[in-house]
């Protein structure tokens, strides 16, 4: 047992509901308090560690289990010479089983009133949030929603228990107050609400520890979702063979540009040449060819000023990359219907998505990627772009079962799913790709890897993870204000390709 900082968090997710199955089944291995014990311990030492400087704290502790680990923290912290106070926020003779028993032991913490609470926040260093964890199943109440809002006016660090109180632990999603944290501890399993929608924001640094819980225990409950990092990359993306060929890795389509969008196919084939692919190839307009022959003249331009070409221009054509620039004037719309039953592996983005959402939503096929923005997810099932931040994994999951395809759902903690996949939420990135274009590369880069001979699930994953490492790498060198989707274009070469040592091919690290 040891708390575990944000670069070694366990690969496999578990929501609410698996990680309240797996408590009682660990809870059913031992004394009845032994967990609750090793929680308030394991937050005690991270406690010190993280906040050296706090000696006065406050613990808010709920009436569930969540409650209990913060008597067990209060009752600790006492022990160790802190100041320490309580916000009882259920009364202890109401509390039953496990947490009225650790509860009972901090009868000497002394009590701090709700209505004295906004004096005590005045003489606090840390507040322990152990109202909530993953218990919310209900709009928060409003008087304890009052007591989050002062302790988050009052500018004192967090340290939230489990899940940070008001966070849906399976969505990522506030639903009505919350109380962000400067650091968050996760016990047992690690809760996918925590690392997507607005969970990155509100739970603030990331911590884990098992409570040594055996892993052999954790696996017979069901995850729902795990992390991708360089080790699959490593093993998607082998070390090329001497004897290959351009021929060997496959020819990209770029699909669009119409007039005023060039731009979006032209950064969408760049990627994709970055990427490996054998060959690449734009069919745009003319303009498009002209400014493509200065900026990558690698890549072919095959013009496509007539929609009624098209059939001819995609000989040869191994993967299609459809949506950048294509626009939804008539052209767009005449190439999106000679397209649509396309049987190619394919990547459907920007445009092509807007023009999917317009019709019945008839499977696609399991060599299609969908990449579409939360604005895209909710034109395409037919809903608000809240209800699909409401909610992101029902969502991606929803779009994965109605096209029969994988779908990647952007966003702080991208989401991919397919049909028969355990969702994968993907870390990488940050706030600075939040600029024009950064979709664009993310389809050129599916593309190329599609064209390589990944599957279209293989293909979204190992394409997320490259194009937030990237961006990451980039930021750096220089911040992540200002970045520009071009930027990447340089260091994708770098995040696909291992390096050799003398043991062998490892995964380039930074």
């Amino acid at each position: 047992m040891s708390v575990l900082p944000p670069t070694r968090l366990p690969r496999v997710l578990h929501g609410a509901a698996a990680s309240r199955a797996l408590d009682q089944r660990a809870l059913a291995d031992g004394p009845a308090d032994r967990l609750m014990e090793r929680a308030g311990l394991a937050a005690v030492h991270l406690l010190g560690r993280r906040f050296p400087a706090a000696r006065r704290v406050l613990v808010l502790c709920g009436g569930g289990h969540n409650g209990g680990d913060g008597y067990v923290v209060a009752r600790l912290l006492q022990q160790r010479g802190y100041r320490v106070a309580c916000l009882r926020a259920v009364p202890v003779t109401a509390l039953r089983g496990v947490p009225a028993t650790v509860a009972a032991r901090a009868a000497a913490v002394p009590d701090c009133p709700p209505a004295q609470l906004a004096a005590a926040l005045r003489d606090t260093d840390l507040v322990v949030d152990a109202l909530l964890g993953t218990g919310l199943s209900r709009p928060v109440a409003a008087d304890w929603a009052a007591w989050m809002q002062q302790v988050q006016h009052s500018g004192c660090p967090v340290l939230a228990l489990d899940v940070p109180s008001g966070l849906c632990a399976d969505q990522g999603a506030v639903r009505t107050a919350v109380l962000p944290a400067t650091a968050t501890l996760s016990f047992i399993t690690l809760k996918p609400g925590l690392l997507t929608g607005q969970g990155p924001d509100v739970a603030g640094e990331l911590y884990w520890d098992d409570l040594g819980v055996a892993p052999a225990l954790t696996a017979e409950v069901a995850a729902s979702a795990w992390l991708p990092d360089t080790r699959d990359l490593a093993a998607w993306l082998p070390p090329r063979r001497r004897g290959g060929h351009k021929g060997r890795y496959g020819h990209v389509g770029v699909i669009g540009g119409d007039h005023g969008l060039g731009g979006a196919a032209i950064l969408a084939s760049q990627a994709a040449a970055q990427c490996g692919a054998g060959k690449v190839s734009v069919l745009s307009r003319p303009a498009v060819r002209d400014a493509l022959l200065i900026r990558q003249p690698e890549v072919m331009a095959r013009v496509l000023d007539d929609a009624g070409a098209l059939p001819a221009a995609l000989t040869g054509l191994d993967t299609l990359v459809i949506g950048p620039g294509l626009g939804q004037q008539p052209w767009g719309r005449e190439l999106w219907q000679q397209l649509r039953d396309r049987q190619l592996p394919r990547v459907l983005d920007a445009d092509a998505l807007n023009l999917l959402a317009a019709e019945s939503g008839a499977p696609l096929g399991v060599t299609t990627v969908l990449t579409p923005h939360p604005g895209e997810a909710a034109r395409l099932l037919g809903c608000s772009t809240g209800e699909v931040e409401a909610a992101r994994f029902e969502a991606v999951a929803a779009l994965a079962q109605r096209y029969q395809c994988t779908v990647l759902l952007k966003g702080v903690g991208t989401l991919v799913a397919a049909p028969g996949q355990l969702t994968a939420l993907v870390r990488a990135g940050h706030p600075g790709m939040a600029s024009g274009g950064m979709g664009d590369v993310l389809s050129g880069i599916i593309g190329a890897l599609l064209a390589q001979g990944l599957p279209a699930f293989e293909a979204a994953v190992a394409g997320a993870l490259v194009h937030g490492r990237a961006a990451e790498a980039v930021a750096r060198r220089r911040g992540e204000r200002g970045l520009l989707a071009s930027e990447l274009l340089a260091e994708l070469p770098a995040e696909l390709n291992p390096v050799s040592d003398s043991h062998g091919f490892l995964p380039r690290h930074r």
